[in-house]
C-alpha cells in the first residue's frame, strides 16, 4: 500500500465538512483496499500561480452524472472533528451505501480478522502489503446480491474548528490480478470528495482513475491530479500493492 495525499482545499469559513468515498469496481480481479484516512485542518497555502493547483470546482470526466450521488450528510451518532482519522476497525464513524456485503470473491466491507464485517455475507478478500488490522476492501461490487456497480461511504459533519483549508491522505492499494494482468476498466474509479456545511455538491480531494491501458478493459489505477478523468501515468500506480 502507498500513502497518497490530495491538494489542500479551502473551507471558505465553513463550520462543518463532510468526506465521501465513492468506488466503482465491477468485475473479477478489480479490487482495492484502503486504510488510515486522515482529514486535517491546515492554513491555506500561498499560491503564486493557479496553473498547478487542483481546482475544487473542476468536474472530472469520469465523475458520476450527478454530484449529489451518495448518501446524506446527516451526522452519525459520534461527534467528529478535525483532525479526523478513520482506521476502519468498525462502522461507528461512517454511513455506508448500500451497506456491507459479501459473496465469496465479490465483496465490500471491513477485513479485520475475527471482527471482519461483510454484512450478512461472507468474503474471501485480497491481502495488501503494508495494511494490517482493520481495513476497507472491495471487489466486483455488482457480484454481491442486491448491489450495483458503485458504493459510497460518508463521514458527515466533521467540525472544522475554524480551519482555513482541509487536507486529505490515505493508504490505497490494488492487488495484482490472479492472471498477473491489469484489469481496471476505463469507467472504474476511486473518488474521495468533500462538501461543506451540508452542501449537496461534492468537490474533489483525491481521485484515482484507470490508465496504462493495454486494452480498454486492462489498465491500472493511477492518481488523477489534473481531474481529467484519466489517471496520470507519470504518477505511481496502485497495482501490486
Amino acid at each position: 500500500a502507498y500513502m497518497y495525499s490530495g491538494v489542500s482545499q479551502p473551507l471558505l469559513g465553513a463550520s462543518m465538512v463532510s468526506l465521501r468515498l465513492m468506488v466503482k469496481v465491477d468485475a473479477g480481479d478489480e479490487d482495492v483496499g484502503m486504510d488510515t484516512f486522515t482529514l486535517a485542518g491546515t492554513t491555506c497555502p500561498v499560491i503564486a500561480s493557479t496553473s498547478s493547483v487542483q481546482s475544487s470546482s473542476s468536474s472530472p470526466t469520469n465523475a458520476p452524472a450527478s454530484t449529489t450521488i451518495g448518501i446524506s450528510t446527516t451526522s452519525v451518532p459520534i461527534a467528529l472533528s478535525l483532525p479526523f482519522e478513520e482506521l476502519f476497525n468498525d462502522q461507528s464513524q461512517m454511513k455506508v451505501e448500500p451497506g456491507f456485503g459479501g459473496n465469496g470473491g465479490d465483496y465490500f466491507g471491513i477485513a479485520n480478522g475475527n471482527a471482519s464485517d461483510f454484512g450478512t455475507g461472507t468474503a474471501n478478500p485480497e491481502t495488501y502489503q503494508g495494511i494490517d488490522g482493520g481495513h476497507l476492501v472491495m471487489e466486483d461490487l455488482d457480484g454481491i446480491p442486491g448491489f450495483g456497480t458503485t458504493v459510497s461511504v460518508v463521514w458527515a459533519n466533521i467540525t472544522t474548528g475554524g480551519a482555513e483549508c482541509v487536507a486529505f491522505s490515505g493508504l490505497f492499494a490494488e492487488a495484482t490480478a490472479s492472471d498477473s494482468g491489469t484489469d481496471i476498466d476505463t469507467t472504474d474509479f476511486v473518488h474521495v470528495d468533500y462538501s461543506v456545511d451540508g452542501e449537496v455538491t461534492w468537490k474533489p480531494l483525491l481521485h484515482f482513475e484507470g490508465a496504462s491501458f493495454s486494452t480498454t478493459v486492462n489498465g491500472l489505477f493511477h492518481p488523477d491530479y489534473d481531474l481529467d478523468g484519466v489517471g496520470d501515468e507519470a504518477e505511481r500506480a496502485l497495482n501490486g500493492t
